[in-house]
């Protein structure tokens, strides 16, 4: 049952020196009975949905790619330094944010912020 929520687990925030496997392992469970109510919702509210339906629907009404702050704050750090390379990148990113895009933009963007930003004024938390 833990397989079918383990992909979430990297969008998680968990602090590896609290959070115990039994932790993890309950978590997983906890989201698990909910995506399967999540499933069922889906295709009752969509009369002979199918897997490949279903999904097309959510890919085109949920963008993969969501503008965080601390690309922002490296975008227009690179950008007051002459390197627009970074805004140019975002901009084309979030014209098309139900994309894919590429592996490397995949890696670069779609992932949760480095640590070090979780505590940094300005990118975790504004004035």
């Amino acid at each position: 049952d833990e397989d079918l929520a383990a992909p979430l687990l990297l969008s998680f925030y968990l602090d590896s020196s609290t959070t115990t496997s039994t932790t993890t392992t309950l978590l997983l469970k906890e989201w698990s009975v909910w995506i399967r109510k999540w499933i069922q919702a889906l295709v009752e509210d969509e009369d002979g949905a199918t897997a490949s339906g279903i999904t097309a629907r959510l890919r085109s009404s949920n963008p993969k790619f969501v503008p965080r702050e601390w690309m922002l704050v490296e975008a227009y750090n690179a950008a007051e330094k002459g390197d627009l390379g970074p805004v140019n990148e975002l901009h084309d990113i979030f014209n098309t944010p139900y994309d894919e895009h590429s592996t490397d933009r995949h890696a670069k963007y779609y992932r949760r912020s480095d640590p070090a930003d979780l505590t940094k004024p300005g990118v975790a938390v504004m004035t």
